[in-house]
């Protein structure tokens, strides 16, 4: 049966976080609410504010087939199968490796074959570029030109190779993100509701009713009056622990004494 897009991305948390982890993120980002609040402030649309956002900083198209883009290139499978004509042609476990190189291209899903033939150039615990340098003996079996071709081949399919999967990284860092911000929200909206019903409020709401009364209210000139004449000295205690929201309610204040030429040491 289908289900709905909150519940597709709860269910991915789950499977690849785990019940643990996805508590743990959700009630962080409950925690964490009055950033949400301050950094989606005055956008009209908060999720897709946040989703461009987030395209941006990992500079990712969540859209593109990596794997299918790669094989697409003539130039890429070109040096594919130059490289393993010149593996066959060298030691017996290089010729294992170009079989190996062979058979995965011809895997049916472009994925298929991204992950065989990063098992041929990388290795499998720490997942590096496998080491390869020039000798006589392999400048024996190949030849100057060859030995040197097949150093600039391996190199340059590595570069290719690893920068696929940084794009596949990026691409589930993103969906990550989404997930979670979508699964949050949901959460947050349910607890403000949840609060409303019961007439109760909380720390993190008295912060964001204070910053919004001191920056977005008829009254905040008003306010803001009647903090500086009465407050010339502010002590900020711990003041590493100060949070997005906390910084705008203290910067609003300042900046409105210091317009006004009343403003309190700190």
């Amino acid at each position: 049966t289908e289900i709905g897009e909150l519940a597709r991305n709860l269910n991915g948390l789950f499977r690849d976080y785990g019940l643990v982890n996805t508590r743990a993120l959700l009630l962080a980002f409950l925690h964490k609410r009055a950033e949400w609040w301050a950094y989606t402030a005055g956008q009209p649309d908060a999720m897709a504010f946040a989703e461009e956002r987030l395209r941006e900083d990992l500079q990712v198209d969540p859209d593109t087939d990596v794997a299918a883009q790669l094989f697409a290139e003539t130039a890429f499978l070109a040096d594919l199968q130059a490289c393993a004509g010149l593996l066959e042609a060298n030691t017996p476990g290089d010729k294992a490796h170009a079989a190996n190189l062979l058979q995965v291209l011809q895997a049916p899903e472009p994925a298929q074959r991204l992950e065989g033939v990063f098992a041929v150039f990388f290795t499998k615990t720490e997942r590096k570029p496998r080491e390869r340098k020039a000798s006589d003996a392999q400048a024996k079996r190949l030849g100057e030109s060859g030995q040197a071709r097949l150093l600039d081949l391996h190199r340059g399919i590595c570069e290719r190779l690893q920068a696929a999967t940084d794009a596949l990284a990026e691409q589930q860092a993103y969906r990550f993100g989404m997930a979670g911000l979508r699964c949050g929200t949901a959460l947050l909206e349910h607890y403000q509701r949840l609060k409303t019903e019961r007439q109760a409020m909380d720390f993190t709401d008295v912060e964001w009713r204070v910053h919004r009364l001191l920056t977005h209210s008829d009254h905040a000139e008003y306010m803001q009056y009647k903090l500086d004449s009465r407050y010339r000295h502010i002590l900020l205690d711990e003041f590493q622990d100060t949070n997005r929201l906390q910084w705008q309610v203290l910067r609003s204040w300042l900046d409105a004494s210091s317009a006004a030429g009343t403003r309190p040491t700190v």
